[in-house]
């Protein structure tokens, strides 16, 4: 990745703090993701919306395929 590419490091560290202990933040980015991240003070550019999007995404991916790989593989 080259520089400037990436969500910056300080949001990321801050968005990372928060999403492990604030169990409220972390209900928002799935709830309200724009609300949220406005309510918290962020302001990320329109490449890093997209990479925490894109993230989520995957994140979100993820735990359906885990669930529904859990009762698929019950049945088999």
């Amino acid at each position: 990745m080259e520089p400037g590419e990436g969500i910056r490091l300080e949001a990321l560290k801050v968005l990372t703090n928060l999403v492990v202990n604030d169990d409220r933040f972390r209900h928002g980015l799935w709830d309200d993701l724009d609300g949220t991240l406005a309510e918290y003070g962020f302001d990320l550019n329109d490449r890093e919306q997209a990479q925490l999007r894109h993230l989520m995404r995957a994140i979100d991916d993820s735990i359906k395929g885990d669930v529904f790989g859990d009762l698929t593989d019950e049945h088999r």
